[in-house]
């Protein structure tokens, strides 16, 4: 039953889903490490010149996410 539905579906939605899926992945498997490193160091009473490389880092998995956001709204709302 769910085959039939799920082939019935406009590929950009699909490929949508797909993008979530990323997005979902990077938040969870990337950068959620990147922020726990970050507020560890600054528990230890880290520096700001000390924790740029993490700070850089995890700056560049947000924007990241956010492109992968904006393509998922343009696939869903943008007729093609």
């Amino acid at each position: 039953m769910w085959l039939r539905t799920l082939a019935g579906t406009p590929p950009r939605y699909l490929v949508g889903a797909g993008i979530m899926l990323t997005i979902i992945a990077i938040g969870a498997g990337l950068s959620r490490p990147v922020f726990n490193a970050l507020e560890a160091h600054f528990a230890r009473g880290g520096d700001a010149a000390g924790a740029e490389p993490l700070v850089r880092r995890f700056y560049l998995l947000i924007r990241v996410e956010q492109v992968l956001r904006l393509t998922v709204l343009a696939l869903m709302v943008l007729p093609v």
